[in-house]
């Protein structure tokens, strides 16, 4: 079985319309839907905003369903100037850019193994074998925060060189399932870019359902080749 997540009601009702055969089950007060992608089990669940409720419903989801292995869907904001709306991040590595243990002597960047993490390899290979348009691959940062400021976006870029875009799950869902062992990739489509001549927050809900619909679109296509 596959697994799906989402943050937002957006990001998962655009994958909850590709399945057939869809079944509701209510496990500790989160909803899950299981169902089919074409031939494909799959078990789809919106995990809620942040870091704490992303980890909190991705490790009940691993707790109650045995996934071959999880995607990460939904949106994100761009951070590099070569990025446009509806572009779409695949990626290599995940960091939680918020956690910080530097005054103890910990490394803050993709080389500290308590804070980043790698795509499966299998995945990342599948995905690029599949040469669709428009997917960038690269690295994900994730923090409790929506990333709106160019001051923000130079904090990330100090100790994460590499990152292209940001959200708020990926890295604790990655996290978890490190935890547990499981194979994960995140599939963002970017639905705002800090420093463009437009606000963040209302770029953002301009091309949230867009956005959304483009990472389903993506996703479909790892899911039936898989």
């Amino acid at each position: 079985m596959i697994a799906i997540i989402g943050a937002m009601s957006e990001e998962v009702l655009e994958i909850r319309n590709l399945m057939t055969k869809v079944v509701s089950k209510t496990i500790s007060k989160i909803i899950f839907y299981e169902g089919l992608i074409q031939d494909k089990k799959v078990v789809l669940v919106q995990s809620g905003i942040g870091k704490t409720l992303s980890a909190l419903s991705t490790t009940v989801l691993v707790l109650n369903y045995e996934v071959d292995f999880v995607i990460n869907v939904g949106s994100a904001g761009g951070i590099t100037s070569d990025l446009k709306p509806l572009d779409v991040i695949v990626s290599e590595r995940v960091a939680q850019a918020d956690f910080d243990l530097t005054a103890f002597g910990y490394k803050k960047d993709f080389s500290e193994q308590r804070l980043a993490f790698y795509a499966d390899n299998n995945l990342v290979h599948k995905m690029k074998s599949l040469n669709l348009p428009g997917v960038i691959y690269g690295d994900i940062v994730s923090s409790d925060t929506f990333i709106s400021k160019q001051s923000q976006v130079n904090t990330i870029i100090e100790n994460f060189p590499t990152a292209l875009c940001a959200d708020m799950e990926a890295g604790s869902i990655a996290m978890t399932l490190a935890h547990f062992n499981i194979p994960f990739i995140v599939i963002r489509s970017i639905s705002d870019v800090v420093g463009s001549q437009k606000d963040n927050a209302l770029e953002f809900q301009e091309y949230l359902a867009l956005a959304s619909k483009n990472s389903a679109k993506i996703t479909k296509e790892l899911i039936i080749n898989s």
